[in-house]
């Protein structure tokens, strides 16, 4: 199983440090990073772990975190082109990498029976920081 809370965190540090223009240079940057090279020494599933990134992706976007477009073509995957990370993304940020915080996230998620998905981890994000 991804791990989703590392990958939604991973993707928005991505954005908020290196400053991707489009999907190309996004999924490049992620390449080497801790959660991929963990994820597919795992056995993960290599599409598997894109899908999921595009869910994270689409999770930023939807939840104002990121600035970005997603533009839907007649190739497999959508083509992203990001515009930085807005103040609301830069304060999840700054939560996400306080470790008691990934604990209480993780936590709450747990007591509620919450499956850690992009979308569980944004709610449980947005109702811990704000």
């Amino acid at each position: 199983m991804i791990d989703y809370f590392e990958l939604y965190k991973t993707c928005l540090k991505i954005n908020a440090e290196r400053h991707p223009d489009q999907t190309y240079d996004f999924m490049k940057m992620m390449n080497n990073e801790d959660i991929v090279v963990s994820e597919i020494s795992k056995g993960t599933d290599s599409r598997l772990l894109v899908l999921a990134t595009f869910e994270v992706l689409d999770n930023l976007i939807d939840d104002g975190l990121i600035k970005a477009r997603k533009i839907i073509t007649k190739t497999e995957d959508p083509t992203y082109f990001f515009n930085g990370v807005s103040t609301t993304g830069y304060q999840y940020l700054k939560s996400l990498e306080d470790p008691l915080f990934g604990e209480k996230l993780k936590s709450a998620l747990k007591d509620e029976g919450v499956p850690m998905t992009p979308n569980a981890i944004t709610k449980f994000i947005a109702r811990l920081t704000l």
